[in-house]
C-alpha cells in the first residue's frame, strides 16, 4: 500500500535553477510530505520519495531517472545536522528549522504548480448520497477503521484513485454528505470515521 502511495507522487521534472542546487530543502521537503502520507520516512522512503519528486536532484542519473541515488540522499542526511532529528528506529523528524525551511521551498514550489496546467479533476462518487454511504461501508479505509479505530488517509486517497492532498473540495462535499446520512439513519461509528476524515481534511488546507 506505501509503494501505491509513493508511485502517485507528484514528479517536478523542470526544476529551476534555485531549486535545482538546493538539494537539503528539496530533501526536507520530501521528509515532511511523507509524514502528511502517514508514511514513517526511513531511509528508504526518504530516497525512494526524493527521487520519484525530484529526479533532477535525486536520481542516480538522466537515464535512471527512476532509480534513486542512495549516496547523494545519504550525504545530504548526514549534513542536516540542525534541520532534523533521527530517533532510535531511524525515522527522521524536522526541527522547528527544518519546518521553516519546508514552508519556503511549499510556497517556492506552489509557485511554479500555478503555471501548469490543471489536471482533470475526477469524479467522486456517484449523484446519490445513500449509494456513496453502501459504497463507503464496503471500502478499505472504513474497513481498517473498524479495526484501527483511526482513519488512514492514505487509503482514502487511493480508494478515490487521485494524487494525495488534491481536490480536497470535492471530498469534503462527499464526505459532509455521508456524513449527515450516517447521522439521519443513526449509524454512529459511520458518522464518527466521517468528521475524522473531514478533520484531517481541514488540517490540511
Amino acid at each position: 500500500m506505501k509503494r501505491d502511495v509513493l508511485d502517485r507522487l507528484e514528479t517536478f521534472t523542470t526544476l529551476d535553477k534555485s531549486l535545482l542546487e538546493a538539494k537539503k530543502e528539496l530533501l526536507l521537503y520530501t521528509i515532511e510530505h511523507l509524514l502528511r502520507l502517514g508514511i514513517e520516512p526511513t531511509f528508504p522512503f526518504i530516497a525512494v520519495g526524493a527521487c520519484r519528486m525530484f529526479p533532477q536532484a535525486y536520481a542516480l542519473s538522466s537515464d535512471f531517472n527512476d532509480i534513486p541515488d542512495a549516496r547523494i540522499v545519504d550525504l545530504m542526511l548526514s549534513s542536516l545536522k540542525d534541520e532534523i532529528t533521527v530517533s532510535p528506529q531511524q525515522t527522521y523528524r524536522l526541527t522547528p528549522t527544518g519546518k521553516n525551511i519546508v514552508l519556503d521551498v511549499s510556497a517556492r514550489l506552489r509557485n511554479k504548480a500555478m503555471h501548469k496546467t490543471e489536471p482533470e479533476t475526477k469524479k467522486i462518487g456517484t449523484n446519490t448520497i445513500s449509494t456513496n454511504y453502501s459504497a463507503l461501508q464496503l471500502a478499505k479505509p472504513y474497513s481498517e477503521y473498524l479495526v484501527e479505530k483511526k482513519a488512514n488517509m492514505s487509503l482514502i486517497w487511493e480508494h478515490f484513485g487521485i494524487e494525495p492532498d488534491t481536490q480536497t473540495k470535492e471530498l469534503k462535499k462527499y464526505f459532509t454528505e455521508v456524513n449527515a446520512y450516517a447521522n439521519m439513519i443513526g449509524d454512529k461509528t459511520m458518522n464518527l470515521f466521517t468528521k475524522e476524515v473531514l478533520a484531517k481534511l481541514n488540517e490540511n488546507l
